[in-house]
């Protein structure tokens, strides 16, 4: 504030033009010549003018994101309900994810000026193992990376039992479960995750986590996601189920949010073993991270139970993926640990 510190006593003129100063628009008039209705309209502006650098500036205008029909959208590819983001996307006031559409960010970010109602779905959830099959690597090729975002699982076999894959460095995701156990083939360990050093600057203010970075002594980098889960461990006959892959990264810049939808970068559920013999089930892949900045978070942040959270109706998750089925004798596969949920209100 200019003029600090004031004169006593403090006038209401100098209020007045101290905060529209703070806000970019000094004021033009004294507070005594301006009616009340004025005032508050010069604060909207001066608020309005503040958030666009962090909302975006809604270039795409108003957008309606449908389950059925050809409704498109800008910067985004649709097939059957499902919305497939090919860039960042800007939207404005009184947009809205309907119920039974899909939004696949797909390594890119959403914006959105004013209120974005989500009654849909918003996911970057790492890939399901299919029986011995491993849950594919979760890749991006967008702003937010241009790496492995969430690690693959291992493949399933009729003997020991393969770890997951770790993630590389930056991973803000949670670890990949550990494979049930077949006789004597334990379950191997689930992917490791490598957290940001305490040296660096996280995702945990608002221009490192609108960029998804972090910041080191030298340079931004990239951050990962969730790690893949292990195999189960086959009866030396049969296989066993195959490990989730590692959950992604979403984010979402909005002044506000509402609705009954979901935000989900979960972790890719274990496969299952075959149907006969005594084999395990494959581990969850470890949860990826939401990354969300809106003054809908509030300054006391929501509880957090198992990765799962909700904000002004809409359920946010980063759960680890559930273990797969096992047969006979063998185990259930282990679920993946939670990814992290990085709620940053403004």
């Amino acid at each position: 504030m200019p003029g600090i510190p004031f004169a006593t006593p403090v006038t209401l003129d100098e209020l007045w033009k101290n905060v529209l100063y703070d806000f970019g628009v000094p004021a033009t008039t004294s507070s005594d010549q301006t009616s009340m209705e004025s005032i508050l309209l010069a604060l909207d502006a001066a608020v309005t003018s503040t958030a666009g650098g962090v909302y975006g500036n809604a270039s795409d205008g108003v957008c309606t994101f449908i389950a059925t029909g050809s409704t498109t959208v800008a910067g985004a590819t649709l097939s059957g309900g499902v919305y497939t983001m090919t860039r960042d996307i800007y939207l404005a006031t009184g947009s809205v994810v309907s119920v039974g559409a899909t939004i696949k960010t797909s390594g890119f970010r959403i914006f959105c000026q004013g209120n974005l109602t989500i009654n849909g779905v918003i996911d970057s959830s790492g890939s399901a193992a299919a029986a011995n099959v491993a849950g594919a690597a979760l890749s991006y090729s967008g702003t937010i990376s241009n790496t492995t975002v969430g690690t693959a699982g291992a493949a399933g076999g009729t003997g020991t039992s393969t770890a997951g894959t770790n993630g590389a460095a930056n991973g803000l995701g949670g670890a990949g479960g550990v494979g049930g156990t077949s006789g004597s083939n334990t379950g191997a360990a689930g992917g490791t995750v490598t957290a940001p050093v305490a040296t660096v600057q996280g995702p945990y203010t608002g221009p490192n986590a609108i960029a998804v970075r972090v910041v080191g002594t030298t340079a931004l980098a990239l951050c990962c996601g969730g790690s893949g889960g292990s195999s189960g461990g086959g009866d030396g006959t049969n296989n066993s189920g195959g490990g989730g892959g590692g959950g992604g990264i979403v984010m979402i810049s909005a002044n506000t949010i509402n609705g009954t939808g979901t935000i989900s970068a979960n972790g890719g559920v274990g496969g299952a073993a075959n149907a006969t013999g005594n084999s395990a089930g494959g581990g969850g892949g470890g949860g990826g991270a939401i990354i969300m900045v809106s003054s809908s978070v509030g300054y006391v942040q929501p509880t957090v139970t198992g990765g799962v959270a909700t904000v002004n109706g809409v359920t946010l998750t980063v759960a680890g993926g559930a273990g797969g089925a096992k047969t006979g004798t063998g185990t259930v596969g282990g679920a993946g640990v939670a990814g992290s949920l990085i709620l940053i209100t403004n």
